[in-house]
């Protein structure tokens, strides 16, 4: 299966891109949220539980400021991404202890129905992008999703 563009896979959001957010779990309660207002078919405390189950097996904080929390969900029927910033950092655990500041959000079907397209990709897809600062800086002044999405267009 080929793996869509980051672009892609980013939903639109109804509801704050930008977090307010200054701890890990309220973090996790903010993005829930969001997500439920785009997902109406998906409790809040549905997604925040799932984050917080998989954030309880590991931090999915990793490096230069960016965080991959992900959750399943018997709602949806393909994998989805969502965006979030943090224009301060929300201490994530990360590997490299930076505070974290974009936050890719990946929810996926419990039971995919079709090829499911691996979590592990996307976030290795991601992640090379994520590497350039000129990417994460410009993702960093964009002041809405039209515009980080601009600065995930292929070069």
């Amino acid at each position: 299966m080929t793996l869509p563009s980051i672009r892609n896979l980013i939903q639109e959001q109804s509801g704050n891109l930008f977090l307010h957010s200054k701890v890990k779990d309220d973090s996790l309660r903010e993005i829930s949220e969001v997500i439920s207002l785009a997902k109406k078919n998906i409790d809040k405390m549905e997604i925040y539980t799932s984050l917080r189950e998989r954030e309880a097996k590991a931090s999915t904080g990793a490096e230069f400021g960016v965080a991959f929390p992900h959750a399943y969900s018997t709602k949806v029927n393909e994998t989805e991404l969502f965006l979030f910033i943090s224009k301060e950092g929300i201490p994530f655990e990360a590997f490299d202890q930076l505070p974290t500041k974009i936050f890719f959000v990946i929810l996926s079907p419990k039971y995919p129905k079709v090829p499911k397209i691996s979590n592990l990709n996307i976030i290795a897809n991601i992640c090379r992008i994520m590497k350039s600062e000129v990417i994460r800086n410009r993702i960093l002044s964009a002041n809405n999703l039209e515009e980080i999405l601009l600065c995930l267009e292929p070069q």
